[in-house]
């Protein structure tokens, strides 16, 4: 039974009993039936009338019920239509999720291989970075040394450039000195008499100072150049144009310099001058 059924059988017996009360009250009441019936006739015409309303509400609520019900299908036929969409997305989803633990299980037995061969790889790198480290070691060591030989080559080039240039400074001095010798007769060979502490070491020096007479001067040179009193220097200028002015006799020494005096006359009667060179070889002033 629905419940618009159970609402008019509900209506029906309150209609069954107010009419069973109606009817008590005709049979027990005697006196003024008439106006008591049309009474009743007016109560009936009015419980007939809200019968009615009932009927109306009842077709209204029936009407309710089914827009509702039909809603309701709707609803449930789209909740299942949704229902079934989910299922197939569900099973999709977990087609995909197969698919992708399936490579997921590949990528991992390739990853574990490819580390298998990194990590072999690894060790064949570790020697080799080990043996270009000794190669590298040794190949630095050989560039060192190389570098070390050449430097050596080019002190030994310098020294022997050096040394040809005092042979050949010597020998040229050595032909000076004989004519000297020469030219202020003495013999060649009393050479071996001379005092050696009068012949100064290969030195080279400047002309720092000279007194008013421009006789006696200070030179840059001394004691620990290997200079001594009584020994010759010969004066010479480089600038304008390279020249010999004359020489000098050191008469006194000290560590770091030395004071001269010219001996004889100079060249032409050429003042010396501050900055000129007093060297013991007689090679730079050609």
């Amino acid at each position: 039974m629905t419940f618009v059924g159970k609402i008019l059988v509900i209506l029906i017996m309150a209609f069954s009993l107010v009419f069973l009360g109606v009817s008590t009250v005709v049979f027990t009441t005697a006196a003024n039936w008439k106006e008591k019936s049309g009474k009743q006739a007016t109560d009936i015409t009015k419980l007939q009338g809200q019968l009615n309303d009932a009927k109306a509400k009842v077709a209204a609520a029936e009407g309710q019920l089914k827009t509702a019900k039909e809603d309701h299908d709707k609803q449930i036929k789209e909740r299942e239509n949704r229902i079934a969409e989910l299922d197939k997305a569900i099973k999709d989803a977990e087609g995909e999720m197969t698919q992708a633990r399936s490579q997921l299980e590949t990528a991992q037995q390739t990853a574990k291989t490819a580390l298998a061969e990194a990590t072999t790889r690894k060790g064949e790198i570790d020697v080799l970075n080990e043996t270009l480290g000794k190669a590298q070691t040794q190949a630095n060591q050989f560039s060192t040394q190389n570098i070390e030989l050449t430097d050596q080559i080019r002190i030994l080039q310098r020294e022997k450039a050096t040394a040809e240039q005092n042979a050949k400074d010597l020998r040229n001095f050595n032909g000076r000195a004989i004519a000297y010798l020469r030219q202020r007769g003495i013999p060649i060979e009393n050479i071996d008499k001379l005092d050696p502490n009068s012949v100064p070491p290969p030195v080279e020096g400047k002309v720092v100072e000279l007194n008013a007479t421009r006789r006696s001067m200070e030179i840059s040179i001394g004691s620990d150049d290997g200079l001594a009193v009584g020994q010759e220097l010969y004066v010479f200028r480089i600038q304008p144009r390279a020249e010999y002015i004359g020489k000098v006799k050191i008469v006194s020494v000290y560590p770091d310099q030395a004071v001269a005096e010219v001996i004889g006359n100079t060249v032409n009667g050429k003042k010396i001058q501050e900055g000129d060179i007093v060297s013991s070889t007689f090679s730079n002033a050609r």
